[in-house]
């Protein structure tokens, strides 16, 4: 428990405006030389990282429709790995090994969510043997749907991921199939404000790629800026799985909603750089 201690002690501070020495680290940690992620130091990865699908056609392919069931925890880990393959030479601050992609804050977010248990139903009233199992009954696992497909469906209406002739549809869970789009038009419909802001976010990207990294008409501060504002559209889903808040203890509760409302918030405002030694810095000194 020391570990959701420690996060809703900092979700809390923040909450209430007492955020200054977190401020202050976020800056440094902001301003670190583009491309320095500590390439001495051994990269710790989300769990099963090189199982996941990497590219479009390893995923199951069906009359051009391409299946990909996010809750399967590789099919959706995937969708991280192909986006930061997919954006890896738009900026230089990305550095050389993709490192400083600022794409890493999600997967390794996700990860964490797996290894703490945090993907499966708080009541266990739903039994699988497969470990990559995902639970829709998970309050982590919805939310992060959001933040998993629909940035992925906003890279492929950006063009930044190449569907070639194929079309996305992904799986429905066994409950609450109704609380979760599952195609690009079916997002386009739902939450058209959080496909527009990811693809959005893309354009910039793409538009960078255009001038290889260097001088490209948006600032690396816009850039974090889009993708916050796109992280942050995808938060507004979290009223729908307001229900699914109840099936936890009331420090749960706290830490969840204090993550989703109050550090992800500051965090956006400070335009706070989810690098992956930005992002593995932060969950290894308070998530471990």
């Amino acid at each position: 428990m020391a570990s959701v201690l420690q996060i809703s002690f900092i979700a809390s501070l923040v909450v209430i405006g007492s955020w200054q020495l977190f401020s202050e680290v976020a800056k440094k940690m902001n301003s670190a030389p583009p491309g320095d992620v500590g390439c001495t130091e051994q990269v710790h990865l989300p769990p099963y990282w090189p199982l996941a699908p990497s590219r479009i056609t390893d995923y199951p392919i069906a009359n051009k429709t391409v299946q990909i069931n996010p809750w399967h925890y590789l099919h959706r880990l995937g969708l991280y790995k192909i986006l930061l393959n997919a954006t890896s030479h738009c900026r230089e601050e990305f550095g050389t090994d993709n490192l400083g992609n600022v794409m890493w804050g999600l997967p390794l977010q996700y990860g964490w969510q797996l290894e703490s248990g945090r993907l499966n139903d708080p009541r266990n009233s739903i039994d699988s043997e497969d470990e990559f199992y995902i639970s829709s009954e998970s309050w982590w696992a919805s939310i992060n749907y959001y933040l998993s497909v629909l940035p992925f469906i906003g890279a492929a209406e950006a063009g930044m991921v190449d569907l070639g002739d194929h079309v996305l549809e992904f799986t429905a869970p066994a409950q609450r199939s109704d609380q979760y789009c599952r195609t690009v038009q079916s997002c386009r419909q739902d939450v058209p404000e959080t496909v527009r802001k990811w693809k959005m976010y893309f354009e910039e990207l793409k538009t960078s790629a255009d001038f290889h990294g260097k001088n490209a008409p948006y600032s690396f501060d816009g850039v974090l800026g889009a993708l916050w504002d796109a992280h942050t559209e995808s938060l507004k889903v979290m009223d729908r799985f307001e229900q699914l808040e109840h099936t936890y203890s009331s420090v749960e509760r706290a830490f969840f909603i204090g993550w989703g409302f109050g550090l992800t918030r500051y965090l956006n405002a400070s335009h706070f750089n989810t690098n992956h030694t930005n992002v593995d810095t932060f969950q290894t000194k308070f998530l471990t």
